[in-house]
C-alpha cells in the first residue's frame, strides 16, 4: 500500500508541474462468461451431472500521460455465481487461473457466499518514466515471459492456464523494472518482483535479441525461493513458424516424480504451418520433470509446491498439443485446440467460434470436450484419479468483451 501511495503522490507532482502537457485517457472494459458443464463423476466432491457458472467483470481504466512520465490505474470488479460453490471463483477456465505475485491483494470482497461472490481489486497501478536511455516502470503491472502460445514453460510470474478464455488482461504483479536497448538490437531488462510471503519475492534478468530470423529470449530468475533459467525462440522459415521454450528449475523439497533430484527440466517446442485458404495448423510437444509418470500420482502432484505455487497448470510429464484456426470472414474466426496427455491417454479439446460484433466488441462461442478414465472413490479420504482430463468436465458457453 505504501508503494502504491508513493506512486500516486509522485504522479500528482508530475501532473501539477506539467499540467499543460498532461493527457488523460479513461476507459471501461466489460467481460462476461456463461457456461454449462457436465461432470461425469462425483468422486471430486462435485455433483454428478450438469452445473452452471457465470462471471461478469468490469474494468475501469485511467491512463495519465505527462511530458516526462505516465501513470496507469486499472480496477477490476467481479461478480460470479455457480451452481457448484467450489467452482464459483474459477469461471469458465477449467484448468485453473493465474496466481500473480503481489505484496498485498488490495482486494475488497463484500459478498462471499460460496456459490456467489462479489469482489474488486486494484489490478494495475504503475508509474513509467525514462532516465536517459533507460526506461523505468514501478508498481503493479503486467509481466509476461516466453512466446505466448497455448502452453509455455517460461511464463512463471503470472501464467495463464492453457485455453483460458479470459486472457485479455494479464494479472498485474508488484514489480520494479528497468529496460534499455543496446545498439538498437539487444534489449536488456532487470526486475525486482515483490510478493507476500516475502520469501516468494525475487529478481529477474532478461535479454532479447535476434539470431538470423529468430527472436531469442534468455531469462534467469529467483522467485518463490527457487532459481530458474530459460531460453525461448520464435521465427519463420517460409510458411512455417517455429517456436519453443526450455527451462531448468531448482528442485526444493517436493516429491520427485522423475528426472534429477537437483534440477527439473521443462521444454515445449512446436510449429505453425500456414495452409491455403487462411488456415493455420499447429503441433507442439510439452515435457516437464515436475509432472507425474503415473496418473495415480496426480493427487500428490496437486499438493506439491510446483502446483500450489503456480509454476505450472498441467500435472503430467508429457503432452501433445494441436491447434487449428481459420478466418471464415473478416468478422468470423473458427479455432480449436486440443491437448493429449501422453501419460494416461486422456484428451481435452476446445473449439471456439469468435464473431466481431463491432470495432470494440466480440462474442465467442466455445466448448470443452474431455475424455479419459473418470475418478472414483479411493480407499482413503482422497479420490483415485485415473486420468488427468478424465477428471475435467465437458461443456459449452459464451464469452463476450466490450470496450468503451
Amino acid at each position: 500500500m505504501k508503494i502504491l501511495a508513493a506512486i500516486v503522490a509522485v504522479m500528482c507532482v508530475v501532473g501539477l508541474a506539467h499540467s499543460a502537457d498532461v493527457d488523460v485517457d479513461p476507459g471501461v472494459a466489460l467481460r462476461s462468461s456463461t457456461a454449462m458443464f457436465y461432470n461425469r463423476s462425483d468422486a471430486l466432491g462435485l455433483d454428478d451431472g450438469w452445473f452452471g457458472v457465470a462471471d461478469l467483470r468490469a474494468r475501469p481504466t485511467l491512463l495519465i500521460r505527462g511530458a516526462f512520465a505516465s501513470f496507469g490505474l486499472e480496477l477490476e470488479t467481479r461478480s460470479a455465481a455457480s451452481s457448484e460453490a467450489a467452482l464459483a471463483g474459477q469461471g469458465a477456465s477449467i484448468l485453473g487461473s493465474a496466481q500473480p505475485l503481489r505484496l498485498h491483494p488490495l482486494r475488497y470482497t463484500p459478498v462471499d457466499e460460496g456459490d456467489v461472490t462479489i469482489s474488486g481489486w486494484i489490478d494495475r497501478a504503475d508509474l513509467s518514466f525514462a532516465i536517459g536511455p533507460v526506461d523505468v516502470q514501478i508498481g503493479r503491472q503486467p509481466f509476461s515471459l516466453g512466446t505466448a502460445h497455448f502452453v509455455g514453460v517460461l511464463d512463471i510470474v503470472a501464467p495463464f492456464a492453457p485455453g483460458d478464455l479470459d486472457a485479455t488482461y494479464k494479472p498485474g504483479v508488484d514489480a520494479a523494472r528497468v529496460r534499455t536497448v543496446l545498439d538498437g538490437t539487444v534489449e536488456l531488462e532487470l526486475a525486482g518482483i515483490f510478493a507476500e510471503p516475502s520469501d516468494w519475492s525475487g529478481a529477474l534478468a532478461r535479454s532479447r535479441f535476434q539470431i538470423l530470423s529468430f527472436d531469442i529470449e534468455a531469462v534467469v530468475a529467483r522467485l518463490r525461493e527457487r532459481v530458474f533459467g530459460g531460453l525461448g525462440w520464435q521465427g519463420e522459415l517460409g510458411d512455417v513458424e517455429f517456436w519453443g521454450e526450455g527451462a531448468v528449475f531448482e528442485r526444493k523439497s517436493e516429491q520427485v516424480f522423475g528426472g534429477s533430484d537437483a534440477v527439473a527440466f521443462s521444454a515445449v517446442s512446436g510449429l505453425v504451418y500456414k495452409f491455403p485458404g487462411n488456415v493455420y495448423g499447429g503441433l507442439a510437444g510439452l515435457y516437464q520433470d515436475f509432472g507425474v509418470r503415473d496418473a495415480a500420482d496426480l493427487v500428490a502432484f496437486y499438493f506439491s509446491e510446483p502446483a500450489v505455487q503456480g509454476w505450472l497448470h498441467l500435472g503430467s510429464a508429457g503432452y501433445a498439443i494441436v491447434t487449428l484456426s481459420r478466418k471464415l470472414s473478416p468478422l468470423l474466426n473458427l479455432s480449436g485446440a486440443g491437448i493429449v496427455n501422453a501419460v494416461d491417454g486422456s484428451t481435452l479439446w476446445q473449439p471456439a467460434l469468435a464473431y466481431s460484433v463491432g470495432d470494440n466488441a466480440d462474442l465467442t462461442l466455445f466448448a470443452w470436450a474431455a475424455s479419459g478414465r473418470t475418478p472414483r472413490a479411493g480407499t482413503a479420504a482422497l479420490p483415485e484419479i485415473r486420468s488427468e482430463f478424465g477428471a475435467a468436465p465437458s461443456g459449452f458457453g459464451l464469452y463476450g468483451r466490450w470496450f468503451f
